[in-house]
């Protein structure tokens, strides 16, 4: 991921911010989530993408744009009726929840709140294997 150097836009959001885009590059297939085309699953993927750098770790719309060389108002549409989307395309919202995972582990800063999400995330999944294993 290539970004412009931007002093708004901390080294540390952008090595995130990559991070989050390679997931849902691999999640929802597809090669690079700026390409310049307006198919559904390019559009989706960069909804979620804008979305979760938005809400998570609290970028502008600007520097939204900045990262991916587009316009804040095309920012605003793409954030602006995810909620619905999600909530109506379980692939869509699958997709998200990955990422969105992958962003609350990246913004959770202290050590010890990471040790608790992890064993958590450990339990919730042990019962669920004794769930399926009944």
């Amino acid at each position: 991921m290539k970004f412009e150097s931007s002093p708004e836009i901390k080294l540390k959001n952008k090595v995130e911010a990559s991070s989050i885009k390679l997931l849902i590059e691999q999640e929802m297939e597809i090669e690079n989530i700026f390409k310049n085309t307006r198919r559904r699953e390019y559009v989706d993927a960069r909804r979620i993408l804008f979305y979760i750098l938005r809400n998570n770790f609290l970028l502008t719309y600007f520097e939204i744009g900045r990262i991916s060389k587009r316009d804040h108002a095309t920012i605003i549409h793409a954030i602006k009726d995810f909620d619905y989307i999600i909530k109506a395309d379980p692939i869509l919202n699958g997709v998200y929840q990955k990422a969105l995972e992958r962003a609350e582990f990246i913004t959770t800063y202290s050590p010890e709140a990471r040790k608790e999400e992890i064993i958590k995330k450990i339990e919730q999944l042990n019962q669920e294997l004794l769930t399926l294993s009944n």
